[in-house]
């Protein structure tokens, strides 16, 4: 009979965002020896696992956000004075709230999931439980229940805890509360997992707990066979860029990128969109958009033309793109265009080769020209088997071994 493990996950978008697919990536190899049991909240899958060796619980199922409160008001009744008022005094008293709870998202959600996982726990023996933060809400769910049952837990982190570089950034209060929520993380986790853009900067902040902490990087890279013959681009060929993922002005602006290849007329340049963003057709450049595809479609797609991807960082510093391991792992050409001059990315793109970076701060002549230099010389044959050697510790299954030895120390 298999062993069980619980796993606690807030946010899991089946096959969506970059959290959940490092977690079905690792939950496909521990199910091969384990017995998983999922918790997660009930309005976020679109699809249900259907799995003898999974089982899938929902929290509460209530998920409520600013933004649906306030749009739910301002579609009642007919616009006045009257109504816009009372909107800005539920946005402020929405906002008080919010900062009130902040880090915890999930005000509702949590303490439903942190109920269903303690009947779990008490129903069946589990070896370890694994929380995995998208947002830190999973970790403050089995923070609750590590305080009341005596269960291994290792709690894996993609993102800062939490992300300390969006709206809170350099206030006081916040970073207070930043290092309160962390504190009590590393005192009664048994193990705390970070990827290498992460480790080195909590092996520095958590020095009383150094024991605890444990380099486990993103399990996103798989050899992908590229349908595609590589080649350098002819005289007549466009050039074909490729971006997938989403394009939050707040977390990410593509329009660096517009600035860039408006004076590239060197060739035709077609950029294909494979996400949530709908953009369009420019002078200088056409525009296919593929809309939100599952993962594995959009791998589909980007397989079948001689695609240059596109990587634009993101304004937190801290965070690497998940979508930089698709490219690798499809042996693409990269252009990384980066807010910071030194980012975490530069660990992985650096290792891989095929790649430039451009850095904002450069005048845009200077990148143009780089831009130019890297597409009429792109590298044309990646060694799939050096590739694989390099990133050997971001695939799932050398991430899951990891698991398993981490379990048998704690």
């Amino acid at each position: 009979m298999k062993q069980r493990l619980l796993f606690i996950i807030s946010d899991f978008y089946y096959s969506n965002n970059a959290n959940s697919i490092c977690v079905e990536n690792i939950l496909n190899e521990l199910k091969v020896t384990y017995e998983v049991d999922i918790i997660t909240n009930e309005n976020i899958n679109g699809k249900m696992l259907n799995d003898k060796e999974v089982t899938l619980y929902r929290g509460l199922g209530l998920s409520i956000s600013e933004k649906a409160i306030v749009d739910r008001i301002a579609h009642l009744g007919r616009d006045s004075s009257i109504k816009k008022y009372f909107l800005f005094v539920v946005k402020c008293l929405l906002g008080i709230f919010k900062l009130t709870i902040w880090p915890e998202i999930g005000i509702l959600s949590v303490p439903a999931m942190t109920k269903r996982a303690l009947q779990l726990i008490k129903k069946n023996e589990y070896i370890a439980m694994i929380s995995f933060a998208g947002n830190v809400d999973s970790h403050i769910v089995a923070l609750k229940v590590k305080r009341l049952r005596a269960v291994k837990w290792i709690a894996v982190s993609f993102d800062p805890l939490p992300n300390e570089n969006y709206i809170f950034k350099n206030r006081a209060l916040f970073n207070f509360k930043i290092r309160r929520i962390e504190k009590q993380l590393f005192i009664h986790a048994d193990a705390m997992t970070f990827p290498h853009s992460l480790y080195y900067l909590y092996l520095k902040r958590a020095e009383y707990v150094t024991k605890k902490l444990y380099l486990l990087d993103f399990p996103l890279y798989k050899d992908i066979e590229n349908n595609i013959s590589r080649r350098k681009l002819g005289t007549n060929d466009s050039v074909e860029l490729l971006y997938m993922g989403s394009l939050n002005k707040k977390v990410r602006d593509i329009e660096y990128l517009f600035e860039l290849f408006s004076d590239f007329y060197d060739k035709p340049v077609t950029l294909s969109v494979i996400g949530d963003s709908v953009l369009q057709n420019r002078i200088d450049m056409a525009i296919k958009n593929y809309g939100y595809l599952p993962h594995e479609e959009a791998i589909g797609i980007a397989r079948q033309e001689n695609y240059i991807g596109i990587n634009i960082g993101n304004n937190n510093h801290y965070s690497v793109p998940s979508k930089i391991f698709d490219y690798i792992s499809l042996k693409l050409p990269i252009i990384s265009i980066e807010v910071f001059r030194n980012v975490p990315t530069d660990y992985y793109l650096e290792k891989y080769g095929n790649y430039i970076k451009i850095w904002q701060g450069d005048s845009i002549i200077h990148n143009l020209e780089k831009v130019r230099l890297f597409i009429n010389n792109v590298h044309t044959n990646i060694n799939s088997m050096k590739t694989d050697e390099v990133f050997k510790e971001n695939s799932p299954s050398y991430i899951a071994k990891r698991i398993d030895e981490i379990m048998s120390e704690i």
